[in-house]
């Protein structure tokens, strides 16, 4: 059996990569895309599986046509967090990620995904229409608005109003924490 051959990345030491990543996720992975191209791996933690980024269009298309019983999930893929939980899609792997996924199928595809697309313009161009002309800004609070919405109104299908409002806020504490990350994991 032949080895498994990785696209090109950073050969620097996974802890060197796991703090860029924390420290600046976004810079990070830009300069990784632009030095090493589309798809490019990264070693995130020492003692952990590499992980592969991709941003090209083709391939990220291929992947979400792909067959799911092709595709596996969980901690052989690389994927521990504590944020979604062990029962995350994410987290699951073999036949429990397989049966999880089968049942977002449906919701994803056809008409259902077109009320999504037109759901996101609505939300984007809300958000962006508060953008000014000619003043600098920090587009992740932008993005992150974005996502949050599409999520709550989605994904679990809300409306504007208070349970909505305690909910958007606390995905926001949760993943713009007060302290770093780092400073989390050192206890200071």
């Amino acid at each position: 059996m032949s080895a498994l051959k990785l696209p090109n990345g950073p050969q620097t030491h996974p802890w060197v990569q796991t703090y860029q990543w924390l420290t600046n996720p976004l810079e990070y992975i830009e300069d990784c895309a632009k030095r090493y191209g589309d798809i490019f791996t990264l070693q995130l933690g020492q003692n952990t599986a590499p992980q592969v980024f991709i941003s090209n269009p083709q391939a990220i298309q291929q992947i979400f046509t792909t067959d799911p019983k092709q595709l596996d999930s969980g901690e052989p893929a690389g994927i521990i967090s504590p944020l979604l939980g062990r029962q995350s899609l994410l987290a699951l792997e073999g036949k429990p990620h397989q049966r999880q996924q089968k049942l977002l199928t449906p919701p994803l595809h056809g008409e259902r995904m077109l009320a999504y697309g037109e759901l996101i313009c609505d939300i984007t161009e809300q958000v962006t229409s508060q953008w000014q002309i000619g003043q600098t800004f920090t587009v992740l609070p932008s993005m992150q608005a974005i996502s949050f919405q599409v999520i709550l109104k989605a994904v679990f299908g809300l409306e504007d109003g208070p349970r909505y409002e305690k909910l958007n806020e606390l995905l926001i504490a949760i993943l713009n924490p007060k302290i770093s990350i780092l400073q989390q994991f050192s206890g200071k």
